[in-house]
């Protein structure tokens, strides 16, 4: 039940009726809560990463800031959910996965998704998103963004299956080993919090990472860009979750690469409209195009909207010659100045291998290119402990004023730090006041050839 305060008033709106809430909420966009809330909102500060959130429901909504396990406007099913948004050249992504609550791995094996506290907050979504602006007051945010959200059928199909999954670890005894990598829109995340106790599970001894469900930031741009629902009825008919068979989007894109299986790079270059080059990372530039082909195919066809790849997926192209992968794979350079301030839960590393990744293998036969595989990837719970502790000794290393000397192929079955610069004039500063040459974790080739590429 909503807790209002002093800062509520029956004139703004009327709780029992949807249409009155989101007539009041749209009254937010192309402003800031300084604009719209009491005077008070400038006395009170509240610190952390919800702030813009508590200011949102405390000073312009009325009500009390809680964590309730049921949607914040419980007479009409309502969750109100805050985000930040950042500007692109295509026009703007979400800045960051939306939380939605702490999964509780004992109650969720007595739950469907029907009767979950997950469905009960994600019925009807209320978004409230703001431009990003580093080192504003949260209370002078632009606010940009307001919707109630509708999803498609195959939508929450994903988001069913996605859930249905993270529970079927749990009851097999694995939610230590639940990455976010597993699912496609709604992820067991991480919470970030340092030294944060490990939890009980119900069908194992082992202890696991306590996780929130959250929706992936690329799913949360997807929403934010639906049209705004126009001519709302005070109770709209709840959404459904049909029993009838809806492809997933996961589904559908694998079905779709399946296609393309064994054609080769002439005839893909002829059908993405693509000139020939020997740019070094044209094999690269080749499978992006033809992934946002793919997807465009499944709109214009299928009626289905995927997310955006870039945003959602890791893609990363392999090149196959006599049966050997070419080259290693890589990731954006090492910050030094800011893993050494950081956990593991918290490092860019570690939300890398919680992501999925899309794999585009290209082999040489003859003289001429062939699409060999595409294969959907995540890191699983053996990688990822073992990604863990080469990031630890990473970060040790810098600590110590040796971040010229980081851990090399030797050093792990998995993955290793080399140079990743345009040459070596091109540094990064150290906290220690030294520039050292750029650098990042790479996976084996070895690895994603025997493990990823000859895999299923």
């Amino acid at each position: 039940m909503v807790d209002f305060n002093e800062y509520y008033s029956p004139e703004n709106y009327d709780p029992y009726s949807i249409s009155s809430i989101f007539d009041y909420a749209k009254d937010l966009k192309g402003h800031t809560l300084a604009d719209k809330c009491h005077s008070d909102i400038l006395e009170k500060n509240y610190a952390g990463k919800g702030n813009f959130g508590h200011y949102l429901e405390k000073f312009y909504f009325g009500y009390n800031p809680n964590n309730n396990p049921g949607p914040d406007f419980n007479y009409v099913d309502i969750e109100l959910k805050s985000g930040a948004i950042v500007k692109t050249t295509k026009g703007f992504r979400a800045k960051e996965r939306l939380a939605i609550g702490q999964i509780n791995y004992f109650n969720i094996v007595d739950e469907t998704f029907e009767t979950s506290h997950v469905w009960e907050k994600l019925k009807k979504p209320l978004l409230v998103f703001h431009i990003y602006k580093k080192d504003e007051d949260p209370r002078n945010y632009n606010i940009t963004n307001v919707n109630i959200i509708r999803y498609s059928e195959s939508e929450i199909a994903q988001i069913k299956e996605d859930w249905n999954l993270i529970k079927y670890k749990v009851l097999k005894g694995n939610a230590h080993q639940i990455s976010g990598g597993d699912t496609l829109y709604l992820e067991a995340a991480t919470t970030g919090v340092k030294n944060q106790k490990y939890v009980e599970q119900p069908f194992s001894k082992e202890l696991a990472h306590p996780r929130r469900f959250a929706l992936k930031p690329a799913f949360v741009t997807t929403l934010l860009k639906k049209e705004q629902i126009s001519n709302l009825e005070s109770e709209p008919k709840p959404q459904v979750i049909k029993d009838k068979p809806v492809v997933l989007p996961q589904d559908a894109l694998t079905n779709k690469i399946d296609e393309f299986r064994n054609i080769s790079l002439e005839e893909t270059l002829k059908i993405l409209n693509i000139k020939k080059s020997n740019q070094k990372n044209f094999h690269s530039r080749v499978s992006k195009s033809l992934i946002e082909y793919l997807k465009s195919e499944l709109k214009e066809k299928n009626g289905i909207n995927l997310f955006d790849t870039k945003e959602q997926l890791i893609l990363r192209t392999c090149r196959v010659i006599d049966g050997k992968i070419k080259e290693h794979i890589s990731f954006p350079y090492i910050r030094y100045d800011e893993v050494v301030n950081q956990n593991w839960e918290e490092s860019h590393f570690s939300e890398i291998m919680e992501s999925k990744f899309l794999f585009v293998f290209w082999e040489k036969i003859n003289e001429e290119w062939f699409l060999k595989k595409i294969k959907l990837w995540n890191a699983p719970p053996k990688e990822i402990i073992e990604a863990k502790r080469i990031w630890e000794k990473t970060k040790r290393l810098i600590l110590d004023k040796q971040a010229d000397n980081l851990p090399k192929t030797t050093e792990s079955y998995f993955t290793h730090v080399r140079p990743h610069g345009r040459d070596s004039n091109d540094k990064y500063p150290t906290h220690y006041g030294v520039d050292v040459k750029k650098q990042s974790f790479w996976i084996h080739k070895n690895y994603i050839e025997e493990n990823i590429l000859n895999n299923g």
